[in-house]
Formats: C-alpha cells, structure tokens, sequence
C-alpha cells in the first residue's frame, strides 16, 4: 500500500504523484497512457487498456440438452457478470451447482424449480495477474512436494490430490475473467499469461489423474527411492522456473538450464530402475509434469524479456 499527498496545481486541479517502483515495473515514461478505474470511494489505476465487459447472458436447456460444466465456467471467463439457465430436466440443478464450484464468486442468487439466475458476487476484480500465477504455482507445489511425502510414507490414498486439481481449475478460470476484464495492450504478453496459467492448470489434471490410483501391492524400498529422486528434481525444476518468472538473470537461467540438462539424461534410467508398474505410471506423470514447466519457464524468459 502506498500513502501520498494530493498536490493542488494551478486554481483547481488536484495530483499526486506515481510509486517510483510501480513506474518502473510497467515501463512508464513521461507522456504514456493510463488508464483510471472509478468505482465508488476507489480509484483504480492500470497501464493496460480495461475493457468494459459486463454483461448478461440468458441460456435455456430443453430435455434434449445435454448440460456441460462449459454452460458456466464460459460465461464466467468471459467477464459475464449475470448468467440466467433456464431447464426442463430438474437434474440440471445439480450440475449447475457443481460447475460453480469451480468458479470464485460466481453464486446462485435466485432459484425456481426451472430456472436460476447466477451473479458474480465479488465485482469486479482488480487482481493483478502475478498473484494469480503465484497462487496456481503454490497449489501446483505443495501438491507435489504432499505426493512426494505420501509416498516416503507408503500411504498411497492420493485422493487429497483431487483438491489440489479443483484449486487448481479455479484460479487458471478466474485468471482468464480477468484477462477478460481488464484485456492486455501487448497481445503477445497476453498469449504468454493465458499459456502459463494453462500450464497450471494441466499438471492440476495430471495430479488429478494420479489421485485415481490404487496401489495395493506391496512396494519395495528401491521403487520408493527412485520415484522420490524423481519427484524431487521435478520439485527443484519448477521451483527454478518460478524464479524465472521473477527475476530474469543469466545465474537463474544458467541453473534451469543445467537441472533440465540433468531431467533429460536421468529421466529414463529413473522408469527403467522401477518395478512397480504403479509407480511406474506416477514416474510417466512426473515427466509429463516436466514437459509442461518446460513451457512456464519460456514463457516466463519470454515475459521478462519484453
């Protein structure tokens, strides 16, 4: 939070000045754009060019309808603010409700025994896009860093990870309503924010995947070893493309790129050396895994080299 004082300059205009660190973080210099954002006692100020986007959307489902989640969470990225599904199966109810349990803020506000009417209850939001990628990369790790110690354990119920994937879908959504609502001046930016909050969201799916599994023999103390070096350097890989991401050096560059070097010259010696073919599906998943941090970490080079 900042604190300034407003300056009076001639008869009767007020100013005040711009945080020096915020200034330079997006770039500004004398006779740049900004954008002011009013709303009730607030007063929003962004670099980047917000689109009015609040809208209402009316949708009706007959019985021939086949009801999917994307009824909703569309809407919802899309910046809609009021969503009115009208039904004729009763059933439908129910599926509403569990696609909004993906979303945040989005709530039934009104109910009939054939219609209900969704609003977004929080407004809307000025997030800044880092911490929504801070969020999703700390769900994304302690699912990871939870999978690994389960394991260590040779408790095999993975069925926490379901929540880490939930987490996960919802703020890779609530990412892009915002993207959405605010839009982006620099489309190529844009396309590498919405890359990386999907990126997110995949290893959300993959850990959901693993969550499945049902490990009933008996596992050997050499299976666990491997699996968990390799859970590690997946850990030490994106804990690497995170600092990427906030702070562009050729150190951090020179240390992602020497744990990748290493993942690709161990990675099948790792799945060969384990004999559990459970373990060996979680050992495809956790290079799976890295695949895709492979994609944060470009994107990250990409966004700070701009």
């Amino acid at each position: 939070m900042y604190k300034r004082k407003v300056n009076l300059v001639g008869s009767n205009t007020l100013t005040v000045s711009l945080p020096s660190k915020w200034t330079s973080r997006m770039h500004l210099s004398k006779g740049d754009e900004i954008t002011l954002i009013e709303k009730n006692n607030s007063l929003t100020i962004t670099k980047e060019n917000v689109i009015e986007n609040k809208g209402e959307l009316s949708l009706h489902l007959s019985n021939d309808d086949e009801f999917t989640q994307r009824f909703v969470t569309n809407p919802y990225a899309r910046g809609v603010d009021s969503l009115t599904i009208t039904f004729e199966n009763h059933k439908t109810l129910y599926l509403i409700e569990e696609a909004l349990s993906k979303t945040i803020g989005f709530e039934i506000i009104k109910q009939d025994r054939n219609k209900v009417v969704i609003k977004n209850i929080l407004g809307d939001s000025n997030e800044d896009f880092n911490n929504i990628l801070e969020r999703l990369y700390f769900i994304i790790l302690t699912g990871i860093d939870d999978l690994c110690e389960q394991i260590k354990l040779k408790d095999f119920d993975f069925k926490f990870l379901e929540k880490i994937s939930s987490n996960s879908d919802k703020y890779e959504l609530l990412g892009r309503r915002i993207m959405n609502l605010q839009g982006f001046a620099d489309r190529n930016k844009q396309y590498s924010i919405y890359s990386m909050l999907r990126n997110y969201e995949l290893i959300g799916d993959i850990l959901k995947d693993i969550s499945n599994l049902q490990i009933k023999n008996k596992i050997s103390n050499e299976d666990i070893k491997e699996i968990v070096s390799s859970i590690n350097k997946a850990t030490q890989l994106i804990k690497a493309a995170h600092k990427l991401f906030h702070k562009h050096n050729f150190d951090n560059i020179n240390k992602y790129n020497k744990l990748k070097k290493e993942l690709k010259s161990t990675k099948i010696n790792h799945y060969n050396n384990i004999n559990s073919n459970e373990l060996k599906f979680i050992s495809f998943k956790v290079y799976e895994t890295i695949k895709i941090i492979n994609h944060i970490a470009e994107e990250a080079l990409f966004l700070n080299e701009n």
